[in-house]
Order: structure tokens, then sequence, then C-alpha cells
């Protein structure tokens, strides 16, 4: 389910007893610094308090990389720049990849949520329209986690304030080609799937939320992996983790530098910790009201 908001997200023995979303890397054989934190795309910036040594964090560091720089974020262009990319092939509309059954509960639940019906939709790809259903589900039973100021634009603007340069792991091209540029076939199959039990929407949002609330980041891998066949776990997860850190590798022995990406990449044994440390950098948590 998990992944239609990117953002979202092998247990680590050595680290399993310590929950923290903030995590200091230093490189190998420097006295350069890093850190990195998780981030949920909906938890409100009040996630942050524990962290009150952020601000001296982002003081100390010569820049913030985020998974999109600060340019593009705000870019007045990329609405409609992702409208476009969240459309479907003419042959390819959703009434042409769904199959009767899923077409009609499609419809009821956008009905339910007062949405229109399935056919104000049919020029839309499966993905997009995963999204939409996820989001407004979220909206209903879980409102505390739709904000508008979150941790990721939290952290954005601190750093906007601090006169620290935002740059970005990837592109909104690139982004946007990993959401939407999946099989037509592989995103009805998704859809299917979301649409098959609904009613675990909210179930596993607010399971994923309590994990990164209480800093478990084997938790939120677990339940990730879980939720994931594993064509989309390469695509969502793997392959953009082993990207960003061939990228963040030609910064840390030199710069130090404030990481803040969805928590749901830090876990695993392709999660961007363990890569680090595969590269010979010391990776330690940072305990809440700590440092």
């Amino acid at each position: 389910m998990k992944r239609y908001s990117l953002l979202l997200l092998t247990l680590l023995a050595t680290v399993a007893s310590q929950a923290a979303l903030l995590w200091k890397v230093t490189a190998p054989g420097s006295d350069k610094s890093s850190y990195i934190l998780g981030s949920h795309h909906l938890a409100h910036a009040s996630t942050l308090d524990a962290y009150p040594m952020l601000d001296s964090i982002l003081t100390a560091s010569e820049m913030m990389v985020c998974e999109l720089s600060a340019d593009e974020m705000n870019d007045p262009a990329l609405a409609s720049y992702l409208q476009t990319r969240m459309m479907a092939p003419a042959d390819s509309t959703l009434s042409k990849v769904l199959n009767p059954a899923t077409y009609a509960t499609l419809d009821s639940l956008l009905q339910h949520y007062g949405l229109g019906s399935a056919a104000a939709y049919e020029p839309m790809n499966p993905m997009a329209v995963g999204t939409v259903i996820e989001v407004f589900t979220l909206m209903k039973e879980m409102p505390e986690l739709m904000t508008s100021v979150g941790v990721d634009k939290s952290m954005m603007a601190r750093a906007t304030a601090a006169g620290k340069k935002v740059t970005g792991l990837e592109t909104v091209e690139r982004q946007a080609e990993i959401l939407y540029g999946m099989p037509i076939s592989e995103q009805a199959a998704a859809l299917e799937k979301l649409l098959s039990s609904p009613s675990e929407i909210t179930g596993k949002s607010r399971e994923m939320y309590e994990l990164y609330s209480a800093g478990d980041i084997d938790g939120l891998y677990a339940l990730t992996h879980s939720s994931m066949t594993p064509e989309e776990e390469q695509r969502l997860l793997t392959d953009r983790n082993s990207h960003w850190v061939n990228f963040l590798l030609t910064l840390l022995p030199t710069s130090s530098v404030m990481i803040v990406v969805g928590a749901g990449h830090l876990g695993g044994p392709q999660g961007l910790l363990q890569l680090l440390r595969d590269n010979k950098y010391e990776v330690t948590p940072v305990s809440p009201n700590a440092l």
C-alpha cells in the first residue's frame, strides 16, 4: 500500500534496540560529521520537537540534501507538470485496464468520499488514482496526519531561513518516472490489490505512523517490505537508495550535510544506513533530547 506515497519505508541487529529518527554519519578518516533525519511525508512538524538539536546541527551544516531540491519543490510549474504525468495513454484508461468488478468498487469508494464517479478519473493512470484514494482515506480517518506543515516542509523552511542551500537527491522528472512510469499493467494490479481491501489503508497507515513516532526504523522497513512486491521494492526503494548513496559519497568526506529523506529509506539490508556502513562510514543513532 505504501507504494503510493512514495514515501513511505534485514533487521539491523546492531541497532535493533535503539529507536531513533536521527543518525550521525562520520566519514572514514575524516573529522566531518553529517546527519540523516528520517521523515514521514504526512507527519506533523511537532514530531521534530523531540530533537531540539536539529537547529544547531543545521547551523553547523554546509547544506541540506532532501529528496527534491527547494527550487523544484517551490516551482509554480510543479503541479501542472505532475498532472500531465498522472494521465494514462488513451488506450489504457481506467475502464480499459480494470476488470468490471474492480471498476465498480472504485466507483463506489470515490462516491463514498464525495469525490465523484470513477468516470471523472477515467483519463488518470491507476497509480495516480490509488494516490487519490489513499490521501482521502487518511483525510477522513486520520485527520491528525493531514497538515500543510509536515516534517519535510518544516526542515526545508528551517534550512532556507538559515541561508542553507537545499539540493535534491533526484529530480522531479526522475521521481515522476519512478511513480508513474511503471507499466500500466503493474499499476492496475496494484490498484486492484488496494481496492480488494480498502479497510486496510487506515490500519497500515496508522501502524506506520506509530512506528515512525517511536523511531522504529526496523519496524518501518518490515512493514514496508511486506507491503510491496519484489519488483516494487526494487523500483521504489532499492534502486533509489543505491543512487542516493553514490551521490552522498561525493559529499560526505569533505562536507557536513543535513540529509532529510523518507524514513522508509533508512532501514533494511539495502537501506541508506546499511549502505553507508558498507562503505566504512560510522553510523550511530542520536537519541531524542540528546547530543
